[in-house]
Parts: C-alpha cells; sequence; structure tokens
C-alpha cells in the first residue's frame, strides 16, 4: 500500500461502503478492506426496504433517548430514504430503486391500535403518514388477511446488493482502495495511529471505521 491512507473502513457492507464514498468524496485517502466481498451477508441478502423510520415510534424514541437526542434520532431515521434515494440517483448506481413508501400492515388488533396512533402522531407534525382500512389494505398488499395498515409516503425499496457493490465503485472512482477477501484480524493503537493487520500484511492511519 504505497499511499498512506488518512481512513481505514473495517467492513465492505452498506455502512462500510457508504462511509469509504462519502469520506473519499469529501478528499480523504480511504482504504476498505472486507473480510469476504463487497455486500456479503446481511447487506446483500436482506429485503431492501427502505423505511423513513426505526422500529421506535416517534414518541417511543424520545422517552428512550431524551428530548434533544430522540427527536434527532427521529430525523435521521426519517430523512433515510433521502440519503439513500440520493445517492443512487447522483451516482447512477443501478440499484433498481422503487419508489411508492413503506406499508407496515397490522395482523391483530393490537397492532391496528398502535399503528392508528403512530400515525396519528405522525399527521399531528405534518408527516405524510395514512392509515390504510382493511379493504384499502387489501388493495394496496394484495391479501385480505390484515386488518389493516400503515403506509409512509417517503419509503420504497431498492436491491441491497446492487447499491452496496456501487457505492464501492463509486468510493474506488473517487480514489478509494478496497481490498476484498482481507480481514481484519487485529487492530492496536500505535501512538497516535492505528495498525490494522491482516494475513496479506498491515496498514496503518489515523483514522479508523469498524463498519
Amino acid at each position: 500500500m504505497a499511499r498512506a491512507p488518512s481512513i481505514v473502513v473495517v467492513g465492505g457492507g452498506v455502512t462500510g461502503c457508504s462511509a469509504a464514498l462519502h469520506a473519499a468524496e469529501a478528499g480523504a485517502k480511504v482504504v476498505l478492506i472486507e473480510a469476504n466481498a463487497i455486500g456479503w451477508g446481511a447487506t446483500g441478502r436482506n429485503a431492501g426496504h427502505v423505511a423513513p423510520a426505526s422500529k421506535l415510534n416517534l414518541e417511543e424514541a424520545v422517552r428512550r433517548y431524551g428530548p434533544v437526542h430522540g427527536p434527532r434520532f427521529n430525523e435521521a431515521c426519517e430523512n433515510g430514504p433521502d440519503l439513500v434515494f440520493g445517492i443512487i440517483e447522483r451516482h447512477d448506481i443501478e440499484a433498481e430503486l422503487k419508489r411508492g413508501g413503506v406499508i407496515v400492515a397490522a395482523h391483530s388488533d393490537a397492532a391496528v391500535e398502535e399503528l392508528r396512533h403512530r400515525v396519528a402522531v405522525m399527521r399531528s407534525q405534518g408527516k405524510p403518514a395514512h392509515w390504510l382500512d382493511r379493504e384499502e389494505a387489501a388493495g394496496r398488499i394484495g391479501s385480505p388477511l390484515y386488518r389493516g395498515a400503515f403506509w409512509d409516503e417517503r419509503g420504497g425499496a431498492i436491491n441491497p446488493l446492487a447499491y452496496a457493490r456501487g457505492m464501492a465503485r463509486v468510493a474506488t472512482a473517487h480514489g478509494a482502495r478496497i481490498f476484498e477477501n482481507t480481514r481484519a484480524e487485529r487492530i492496536e493503537r500505535i501512538g497516535k495511529a492505528w495498525r490494522i493487520s491482516t494475513a496479506a500484511g498491515t496498514v496503518t492511519a489515523p483514522n479508523v471505521i469498524l463498519a
């Protein structure tokens, strides 16, 4: 490795590829090492849902994380689809992007109550959330088994493996160097830098992102 990197990213999933891309775009000298192949594991094998939310509703997030960090957490989650879709569109990544929102279906009376409350809270804050009754839900989902559904217009779906690999290609075009089949075996502090050891050798940088 001729050029000393300023950042080493450990992990070539969606988090690592995104970190490498953003750092390389900002002018950092990036090395990414991945134990297997880019997108291997959960990144390349998930359903590709891009939801503008976490598993917590807005109120739960504020209760759990407090009045400062709770709203920040909610905002970061809600901005997720715009971030992902923006990367895909800006860099022309062929990730089979589909807009149209995300639906969470209610399979029980308790789920109906919880999701209707979530819609009410979100709409009170001006967010594009909708409650679908049983008939409307069946029309959108294609199944009559659910008792209703929560629909958020801001979500969508992607091919997650293509997304990760696309970000890796763009990061490489911006100067990042990517090493697949290179497992980080040891990380240690050396003065003001970090040294990452692999079976093939070592790389040292002042910053490391464990992804």
